[in-house]
């Protein structure tokens, strides 16, 4: 490691002088392990600001789930219009956003498919819209229901054995349905490790449970970004 680097470390925990940090290690008031989590922390939110500055890109291949969007009678998949009237409509939810049950949803009509496409109102797909086209729906009231809805977020961590294996874990301990994924693998920063970037396509009853995965995998060690796929995501041109 540069001395620069190393002076850096330094600094970061509290020690004026790099000796100082060696003679800390040698009596036992430092261990290794403490060095290292300083330093993947220290990478980690590099990593982090990069991302923050430069939009993710979609995955080179898309998910093959994706391309079967749920499709039914609206009532069937829980959708009404805005004034609480039936929608007597086949409807799609698009895989574009991914809609979930308790998002803020707009409709929009696809004469030539004979259906209505169920969009997030976020989608950038509902502003490239021709206003006519335009359908206000909501989701249906419910008491209880068992329809899960697919839904696919975007996740960025340091690459290392077990990521994987603890972010299903994080879905298996909220008792949420894994549908599909895909990993791309991409040089970091460094150019000494690799960044995963990976798509997960969940099930999940509605918006709460979906935060509560994204909030349950943003704890996962080592991992920098995850989130929504439309919010995250810059499809490729």
């Amino acid at each position: 490691m540069e001395n620069s680097r190393l002076l850096a470390l330094v600094k970061s925990m509290g020690i004026r002088k790099i000796d100082d940090l060696f003679d800390e290690l040698t009596v036992g008031k430092l261990v290794a392990t403490d060095v290292v989590d300083r330093l993947k922390a220290i990478y980690i939110e590099k990593l982090r600001k990069q991302e923050e500055k430069t939009s993710p890109m979609r995955l080179a291949e898309p998910l093959v789930l994706l391309s079967h969007p749920p499709v039914g009678i609206a009532s069937d998949l829980g959708i009404v219009q805005r004034n609480g009237k039936p929608l007597r409509r086949k409807v799609e939810l698009m895989t574009c956003c991914t809609p979930v049950f308790g998002d803020s949803i707009i409709g929009i009509d696809n004469r030539a498919k004979h259906r209505v496409e169920i969009h997030h109102v976020e989608c950038s797909s509902v502003s490239a819209g021709i206003e006519d086209d335009l359908i206000d729906v909501d989701w249906q009231k419910r008491d209880d229901s068992a329809l899960h809805y697919p839904s696919s977020i975007y996740v960025v961590a340091l690459n290392r054995v077990g990521l994987l294996f603890d972010v299903l874990g994080e879905l298996s301990e909220l008792g949420v349905n894994l549908a599909g994924g895909n990993l791309s693998l991409k040089p970091s920063i460094t150019q000494e490790d690799q960044v995963a970037e990976f798509e997960l396509v969940v099930e999940v009853l509605d918006v709460t449970q979906l935060d509560d995965v994204i909030n349950s995998i943003s704890g996962v060690n080592d991992v920098i970004r995850v989130g929504r796929a439309f919010h995250c995501i810059k499809t490729l041109d």
